[in-house]
């Protein structure tokens, strides 16, 4: 009887120590598995580092150099030709002109009531400009708070990753057969749903470019890579921008181009490519059911933020797979 109450209160014991120690990491939670995740896929430069200098912790610091190097050159890059051009729509583009053919298009007589309520509008547009300018400020702290977490969670994660992948493996609650499916889908999927995020945005972004520039959209590498960008969030997708373009297109009167534009964006870019083909590659290698990957990305954005991309289908896909073994293993019993 002793024995059983000792049972039942070591389980009462681990799950408040779980509790505390979710609402005490709850707030750098995405950035533990950032980490956790961005170690995992740079982990062959660090083992490479580490067999040139037989240093752990120099190797990890390279490693993580290489890693910020790698994120802030293209995006330096990238800033550069997109200022330029969005310096020359800026030049080229008359503003009162657009203002003009907009209310003409909607045909607007505004009396004084509309007028007030436009100009309320406006204040209100300014005022939350403001506000979140200002808590974007008041966030600086913990956004560096979690920059330097983020460095810690690699750095460990490099020196000691192979014990946490043991030490995990061992709490894995399965036969020694099933664990050796379960972590070999583990990283068939994180495999397949990186090469595939990489591809897809790729991909987009060309044949936007490449769309843009045939239809006569004006700088044409401005707006690819912006589909490029946009490509990487599924929940908001390349029609954040080739819906404004059409829009713009058809208020200047340059009606042939917005419905060319329209077609291409909604068919082509939405449809076909951010859609059907973003579910059939992301599930390719890793031979996931397109509506898994789907359903896992966008459910993954609402709850996890940009890292759901993947959390959302890998938690999914190994719910799938706990659930197979489980089944295997009843049946086998």
């Amino acid at each position: 009887m002793r024995g059983e109450l000792d049972k039942y209160l070591r389980y009462i014991l681990i799950l408040l120590l779980l509790v505390f120690s979710y609402l005490i990491l709850k707030s750098y939670l995405i950035t533990l598995v950032t980490g956790l995740i961005t170690a995992y896929i740079s982990f062959p430069i660090y083992n490479f580092f580490t067999k040139k200098l037989k240093n752990k912790s120099l190797a990890a610091t390279i490693t993580i150099l290489i890693l910020t190097l790698i994120f802030l050159i293209p995006i330096v890059l990238i800033g550069n030709i997109l200022i330029s051009e969005a310096t020359i729509i800026y030049q080229t583009t008359d503003i009162t002109q657009i203002e003009t053919l907009i209310l003409e298009k909607i045909n607007l007589n505004l009396d004084e009531s509309t007028q007030q309520l436009i100009n309320d509008g406006i204040k209100q547009a300014a005022q939350y400009l403001l506000t979140s300018t200002s808590t974007f400020l008041l966030t600086v702290p913990q956004k560096m708070a979690n920059l330097l977490i983020l460095f810690f969670v690699l750095f460990y994660s490099f020196k000691d990753g192979k014990g946490i992948v043991l030490r995990l493996k061992t709490a894995i609650p399965f036969s020694e057969k099933s664990k050796k499916v379960f972590i070999d889908k583990f990283k068939i999927t994180i495999n397949s749903l990186l090469y595939g995020e990489i591809v897809i945005s790729i991909l987009e972004w060309f044949i936007a470019t490449l769309g843009f520039i045939l239809i006569g959209v004006g700088s044409p590498a401005l707006w690819g890579s912006l589909v490029g960008f946009v490509a990487l969030f599924p929940a908001i997708g390349p029609a954040a921008i080739w819906i404004p373009l059409t829009a713009y297109y058809f208020l200047t009167g340059q009606t042939t181009t917005a419905i060319f534009l329209g077609l291409f964006g909604f068919f082509i870019m939405t449809f076909l490519l951010d859609t059907i083909v973003r579910a059939k590659i992301l599930g390719l290698k890793g031979h996931i059911h397109p509506v898994i990957v789907l359903l896992g990305i966008l459910g993954g954005l609402a709850t996890f933020g940009v890292i759901g991309l993947l959390i959302g289908p890998l938690i999914l896909v190994l719910l799938k797979l706990s659930f197979e073994i489980y089944l295997r293993n009843k049946h086998e019993a």
